[in-house]
Order: C-alpha cells, then sequence, then structure tokens
C-alpha cells in the first residue's frame, strides 16, 4: 500500500514516469488542482491550497496509480 507523501513529491514522482502530465491550476475546484495527461485524456484534482507540503492520503496515490497506469510501486 503507498504511504502518505506530500503533494511537491508526488507531482515530481507522476511526472518522472509520465513527463507529459501537466498541472493545470485553473481547472480544479476550489483549492485543487487538476493532473492532466493529454495523451490520454486522463485528469485527477489534487488537493493543493497553496501548499506544496500537503500531505496526499494513501487512497488518493491508489486512485492516481489506477487512472494515469502508474507501476504499483511508485509511491513506496
Amino acid at each position: 500500500m503507498p504511504r502518505k507523501l506530500e503533494y511537491r513529491e508526488v507531482v515530481k514522482r507522476v511526472r518522472a514516469q509520465r513527463k507529459q502530465v501537466e498541472v493545470k491550476t485553473r481547472r480544479g475546484k476550489g483549492s485543487h488542482v487538476m493532473l492532466f495527461d493529454p495523451e490520454c485524456s486522463a485528469h485527477y484534482p489534487l488537493p493543493h491550497h497553496g501548499n506544496d507540503k500537503r500531505v496526499i492520503p494513501s487512497g488518493m496515490l491508489k486512485d492516481l496509480i489506477r487512472v494515469f497506469d502508474l507501476p504499483e510501486d511508485i509511491f513506496d
């Protein structure tokens, strides 16, 4: 099971695997940002709240693995 990670570490690891993933700051609801992969039209909202140290829960990390077809051990 993935552990909890900070927002900036999550984005860094996702972009290392999928270079085409974009972070859209004006697309998410409220203080969320949208991770978007134009190659496969996948998108996922991440809470940001203007804080790069915001902790992303393990459930969201599992969703990111599924939505962006990432390796299972990317967040370990």
